[in-house]
């Protein structure tokens, strides 16, 4: 998505992802947390680049949560095997994620749906227990791109972003930043000195090379 903002086109990108959303009361997931995206072209900046899942948190860091022997995650974060809130990493895990602002983000999710499965035919139901262990085999999606020179004009464009990137940006104060425009300098900063890693990660990642007689580089 980046790459077309970058040429100067507008990208949006949802995917449909396995069942691990459901609100409570609920006796497991009942729908993927169905990211959704979004790229605009900045004249002179690095594009605005929008990212978000539907639900409270990824699971990812629900399952961080635990391969770092955390004993307690927030509330809102997760459903326990029993539908109901938990606060346990484990339970969480065998349970369901919360959806952002309840029932709103239940109805994102369901839009996803609609775009990235039912828009292609798809019936069958992505793998959960691929999904739910790394990335699914099956995910669809749904991509579009616009040319704003062929729809408004580029000058017409480039105007209308500005003034509403500026109202925002002011509005915020000095400090005040638009979504991508740190993970730009967060790119720069990573490409001069790598990536940091939690210990847990880190230490799995080692175990797994001496494993596979694959070394991981020490950090």
């Amino acid at each position: 998505m980046a790459a077309a903002a970058e040429q100067g086109f507008f990208a949006f990108l949802c995917q449909r992802t396995p069942p691990v959303m459901a609100l409570p009361g609920a006796s497991g997931p009942v729908i993927g947390n169905n990211p959704l995206a979004f790229a605009l072209p900045l004249a002179g900046c690095a594009p605005l680049v929008f990212d978000m899942a539907n639900s409270v948190v990824a699971r990812g860091n629900v399952a961080q949560a635990v391969r770092e022997g955390q004993d307690t995650i927030p509330p809102e974060w997760a459903l326990g095997p029993d539908g109901q809130p938990t606060t346990d990493p484990v339970l969480a895990l065998q349970g369901a994620m919360q959806p952002i602002a309840g029932h709103k983000g239940l109805g994102l999710a369901m839009l996803v749906e609609c775009l990235a499965a039912s828009m292609g035919g798809i019936v069958s139901a992505p793998d959960t227990a691929v999904g739910t262990a790394g990335s699914a085999a099956n995910a669809s999606a749904f991509a579009l791109v616009i040319n704003p020179a062929l729809t408004t004009g580029r000058e017409a464009f480039d105007a209308s972003v500005s003034a509403w990137m500026q109202t925002c940006l002011q509005a915020g104060g000095p400090g005040a930043r638009y979504p991508g425009q740190r993970q730009a300098e967060c790119e720069q900063q990573r490409r001069r000195h790598g990536v940091p890693l939690p210990a847990g990660l880190l230490a799995e990642l080692r175990a797994l090379g001496e494993r596979t007689g694959c070394a991981f580089p020490a950090g």
